[in-house]
């Protein structure tokens, strides 16, 4: 049985792979052992249903956490283990000769290679390089057996991490970027293409393979990144190939948290590669304006020369070896920086050469001011000007720290409702930037607005509002957004409707206004004016008709200004006045000052007013802010009262940096024990920060499974749908985005029987080795699911590489800095996976949007009801989606493959007609 079971598992046969090839001589198929397939369930792999990527998928499994913490092997290698009569078969690279003599020092079977593989860290990490390298690279190797001991006795880590971007081709490295950048590379490393041994050393020689990590993100860059970092774009040869050796250099000294040997699946965070995947160049890799070193030397706050190295003065710009260097510091410093460098070169490119100094000031600013310069970004500004005077204002704002609480919640409220009024189309770019030029420059007294914001509400604001009966009826409209043109109609399950999407959102906001205690517009507003009056009273005798009028206020809206009975303030924030006493006591003084005649105590009295109006307009607008975000009117956010006077600036953080940062940083839900539920940062932003408010389930009626996702993805997810505009979602992209499905699917059929097709399909979509060899083993053994390997995303750009797709896309802000939906790039994923501290595979992973895109076609349904189906279906997601670690991509790709129209049919009538979009026709959609 044993000789059976060796002659069985030696070195395969051609096999027909559907595309006229043989397998090649360098692979092995072999058995999984029980052993193995125990191995394989405690780290939840199923062998029988991932045969395609077994083995790279169990490596990177056992072997992704440092040594300290692996995962128990309990395996024997040298025992001999019973198999079935038709064991399981997995490929393996290499022969077990090959294995023995290089690796092992020894003879090893087929049936126990992998078990020995395995149970060796560092031979497990050779093999899952060899795993990621092509054919041709992979019979390099085979040939070269001392290449791999080498690898295996020094630099296992490193051959597991880049491995996979070093391909062998007619004998030679093929470098990437062409023979501009193979002069760049055997200059830099002092050894020639033609000699692969010796250049694959020379990567991975160093303790950490600072070499090969450069190497490896150049190969995952876009061809643009890849062409700035090489330096292509400078004419100077010379002068090139310094740049690329200080480059090489910078990358030697940087990153010293990530050792690549304890984590060689893993990346630093922050670093080259996500510094190419934001930096904008043109095809030659000239960088995007603002580009001059000098611009970004006082952005970062370093020096502009390039670090040891001198440079003429005709090279001005930023180069690669020059940013690595200034973008330096621990992972938090440098993703400060990279967010600069990205907001500066979307924000400023197209301003002209003399604002550069002042837009280089507003970058310097991102730092501490985050959400201020993003939400400004969001309405379309790009005057340096108009960031100067915001910048100006947050500093005015908060520079007594708590004190300023309303003072905050007024500039920073005002500002979101413009942010939102400007998604949902009530305002356009130039109405938006007119109404926050307008908002900066109302003076900041002391800390205080002292009533200048009424006059902005009126004047500016007011005029660009639709009609409604009251002021904050206005306002709600303003924010619900304007009426959905041609208001088309829908028929689902027998029903009409009507898409109106302004309808649904002011029926949503106004139920959630109607469960927060606490003044409105028209109350606030009400204060405000009767203080102005008081305070430019010119005579005592206004005093009487001016304590009527406060007597009429507090009639109307007088338990509105009553103080909450126990303390919801954030830690630092000032217990406010009780406003019913203190309109009560203001009509009092007014009503002496008239029998007395003291005008001074009249106009005293209405600066106290107007005081009391700036804190009841905070109020107002920090209840509408969060009426806005809190998602379902339903939701478990409203059974604590009115929670946005929970609101959370960050004062009460320690002095320095911490605190500055705090009343504009990104806003975020904080749970700690013994406090109640609420959001910490800026106002501004919120709908990111509540973004998991938003989402909710089909029932609740039985509680759900513990979700398989890690919280920071899940929350992820759920900001991929926050950040879709469903005015921005035509029904022209969708049938677009199907149609590029469908030339994808077609591209791929073909290829499974057209040879060149396939490598031309590979080469578009940057497959790795183990990538490719899955594909093709799935082209043997199962040729209907090899469709199901491309992601949907993959089959977009296979099938029409130009759509602008951004729209569709999911968050920015982890892979390109900016708040807003992107569609991820083709090398997205490469670049960004292996740094599970951050949500990354929700930042390259689109394929719920492309999968509900397909289903709103099939059932002609409006592309704007994406977002409404995602707050239930993407809630759904990230419950039940089964992936088993921080990196197992997947099962998310799978997933929404796997939806069944039953389950669409109720996202549907779960979001989209029930207090959605879809109307029914009989309702009048006006305001009452």
């Amino acid at each position: 049985m044993r000789r059976l079971v060796l002659w069985s598992f030696s070195i395969v046969a051609a096999f027909d792979l559907r595309l006229a090839a043989a397998a090649p001589p360098s692979t092995t198929r072999v058995p999984v052992t029980p052993s193995v397939i125990a191995l394989a369930e405690r780290v939840e792999l199923n062998p029988a249903r991932d045969r395609a990527r077994f083995v790279a998928e169990l490596i990177r499994r056992v072997y992704s956490p440092p040594a300290s913490r692996t995962v128990p092997l309990l395996l024997e290698p040298g025992t001999r283990e019973e198999l079935r009569t038709d064991p399981l078969l997995v490929e393996l690279p290499l022969t077990p000769e090959v294995w023995g003599r290089a690796v092992f020092k020894t003879r090893v079977s087929a049936e126990q290679v992998l078990v020995s593989i395995l149970s060796d860290r560092r031979a497990a990490l050779v093999c899952r390089g060899l795993l990621a390298v092509d054919d041709e690279t992979l019979e390099y190797y085979a040939e070269h057996p001392a290449l791999l001991t080498f690898a295996y006795e020094h630099a296992a880590g490193a051959f597991a991490a880049f491995a996979g971007s070093v391909r062998v081709h007619d004998g030679r490295i093929a470098v990437h970027g062409g023979a501009p950048a193979q002069a760049l590379w055997e200059s830099a490393l002092q050894v020639r293409a033609d000699d692969p041994e010796a250049f694959i050393r020379s990567l991975l020689f160093e303790p950490e393979a600072r070499p090969g990590y450069l190497w490896d993100v150049l190969a995952t860059a876009s061809p643009e990144s890849r062409a700035f970092a090489l330096g292509l774009w400078i004419d100077d040869e010379t002068l090139r190939s310094r740049r690329f050796q200080a480059l090489l250099l910078a990358a030697r000294s940087a990153y010293h948290e990530w050792h690549v040997n304890d984590l060689p699946f893993g990346r630093p965070l922050n670093d080259l590669a996500i510094l190419l995947l934001r930096l904008r160049a043109d095809a030659r890799g000239t960088p995007a304006p603002p580009a001059e070193r000098r611009f970004w030397a006082e952005a970062f706050d370093t020096s502009a020369e390039a670090p040891a190295d001198s440079l003429p003065s005709s090279h001005t710009k930023v180069d690669a070896a020059w940013l690595v260097h200034a973008i330096t510091g621990d992972m938090y410093a440098r993703g400060d920086k990279l967010e600069a460098l990205a907001f500066g070169q979307r924000v400023f490119a197209a301003r002209p050469e003399s604002e550069r100094e002042v837009a280089a000031s507003v970058v310097r600013e991102m730092t501490t001011r985050r959400m201020l310069l993003l939400g400004l970004e969001r309405v379309g500004v790009t005057d340096p000007a108009i960031y100067v005077a915001g910048l100006r204002q947050a500093r005015d704002a908060a520079g007594s720290g708590a004190d300023r609480f309303w003072t905050l919640a007024q500039l920073q409220g005002a500002l979101a409702l413009v942010v939102r009024m400007h998604a949902t189309a009530t305002v356009g770019n130039a109405e938006a930037e007119h109404l926050v030029r307008a908002l900066m420059a109302i003076p900041i007294l002391d800390g205080e607005f002292h009533g200048g914001l009424l006059a902005w509400f009126d004047d500016v604001l007011v005029p660009l509002l639709p009609r409604a009966l009251t002021l904050h009826g206005r306002v709600v409209a303003g924010l619900a957004g304007a009426p959905t043109a041609g208001s088309p109609e829908v028929e689902w399950e027998g029903q009409k409707y009507r898409l109106d999407l302004a309808y649904a959102e002011r029926r949503r906001i106004e139920e959630i206004q109607s469960h927060q205690d606490g003044p409105d517009l028209e109350a606030a507003f009400a204060v405000a004016r009767l203080g102005q009056r008081a305070r430019a009273a010119a005579s005592a005798d206004a005093g009487q008709a001016l304590a009527a009028e406060a007597q009429e206020v507090l009639a109307s809206y007088g338990l509105m200004f009553v103080r909450p009975p126990n303390n919801v303030f954030a830690a630092g924030v000032p217990v406010p006045r009780d406003g019913r006493e203190w309109l009560t006591r203001a009509a009092e003084e007014l009503e002496r000052g008239a029998r007395s005649g003291d005008v001074r105590r009249v106009t005293r009295t209405g600066e106290s007013l107007v005081q009391m109006g700036d804190m009841e307009l905070g109020h107002a607008l920090l209840s509408l802010v969060y009426a806005v975000h809190l998602g379902d009117p339903g939701g478990p956010a409203l059974l604590g009262g009115n929670v946005a006077l929970r609101h959370d600036f960050g004062f009460a953080r320690s002095g320095g940096e911490g605190h500055s940062r705090g009343p504009w940083a990104m806003p975020r839900q904080d749970f700690q024990p013994g406090v109640p539920w609420h959001a910490v940062g800026s106002l501004v932003g919120l709908d990111i920060g509540l973004a998991q408010l938003s989402l909710h389930r089909l029932s609740m009626d039985t509680l759900p499974s513990p979700p398989k996702l890690q919280s920071i993805e899940r929350e992820a997810f759920a900001v991929n749908v926050a950040v879709l505009n469903p005015r921005a979602l035509t029904d022209r992209d969708r049938d677009r985005i199907v149609a590029a499905i469908g030339s994808g699917r077609a591209r791929v059929r073909q290829a499974t029987t057209d040879a060149a097709a396939f490598e031309k399909l590979e080469q578009e979509l940057a497959f790795d080795g183990w990538r490719a060899r899955s594909l093709r083993w799935m082209l043997q053994n199962e040729p209907g699911s090899v469709e199901n390997q491309f992601s949907l995303a993959e089959l977009v750009r296979l099938g029409d590489a130009g759509a602008a797709l951004d729209a569709w896309g999911v968050s920015g802000l982890l892979s390109y800095g900016c708040a807003c939906p992107r569609f991820p790039a083709v090398h997205a994923w490469r670049v960004l996976a292996g740094r599970t501290q951050q949500a990354m595979m929700a930042a390259a992973t689109v394929d719920m949007n492309l999968e509900m895109a397909q289903r709103l076609s099939s059932m002609r349904l409006p592309a704007a009801l994406l977002p409404s189906l995602l707050a239930t279906a993407m809630q759904d997601y990230v419950d039940r989606v089964d992936s088993s670690d921080p990196s197992d991509r997947d099962p998310l790709l799978s997933y929404p493959r796997a939806l069944d129209r039953n389950a669409l049919a109720d996202f549907v009538a779960a979001t989209a007609t029930l207090d959605g979009p879809l109307v029914s026709v009989d309702l009048d959609g006006t305001e009452p």
